[in-house]
């Protein structure tokens, strides 16, 4: 009983929240300052359509764009145009030491276009921008690629319903080195137990 109480309070708590943000005119009335009520009316995310997937029931979603303006990215800060990828100079690119994909680990080639270093290579020829990494990465990882795009793997954003936009696998995986180290799980929380069902 008790906790059937604390799930409709902090339900009502999140509505009221949701409805009601810090700042705005709750009366109805017309206000400049009023926060639109709608998360995704924010306008907050620059996203683009998702290519080549599609999500649950076919609907279309959207990725994140990560890249607000020209060098976002550390290789585009340097390079700027064609490049011949052989031996990398250690001294520029030391904080970088692919281990991924394994058997071609070092070699920038294998993911990196030789035309522009910003853009990726894909299998069939094409190029993908940065922000769309999940092109890529699907290539190979084709089963976790469709847990993102059914929304079993990775991030959503701006809300939990209305439109869809998730973030692209480099948002969490570092695409040089991928696998996530293990961690020790933090002691769960003691909540006391009280009442009859203690």
């Amino acid at each position: 009983m008790k906790r059937r109480r604390w799930v409709a309070a902090a339900t009502v708590t999140l509505a009221v929240a949701c409805a009601s943000p810090e700042g705005s005119d709750s009366s109805g009335g017309d206000s400049s300052e009023q926060t639109p009520r709608d998360p995704a009316a924010l306008a907050v995310l620059r996203s683009t359509p998702a290519v080549g997937y599609d999500g649950p029931e076919d609907h279309p979603f959207e990725v994140r764009l990560r890249t607000p303006a020209i060098d976002a990215f550390p290789c585009t800060s340097c390079h700027d145009g064609p490049v011949t990828f052989g031996d990398r100079a250690d001294e520029e690119h030391a904080d970088v030491q692919p281990v991924h994909p394994s058997d071609l680990a070092g070699q920038c080639g294998a993911c990196h276009a030789a035309v522009d270093p910003a853009r990726l290579s894909l299998n069939t020829g094409e190029t993908a921008s940065l922000d769309e990494a999940y092109r890529l990465c699907a290539q190979c990882h084709y089963a976790q690629g469709d847990a993102w795009a059914g929304g079993a793997h990775g991030k959503r954003l701006v809300a939990w319903s209305g439109p869809r936009v998730v973030m692209s696998c480099t948002e969490c995986h570092d695409p040089h080195e991928p696998a996530f180290a293990p961690r020790i799980p933090f002691r769960p929380p003691n909540i006391p137990r009280t009442g009859a069902g203690a």
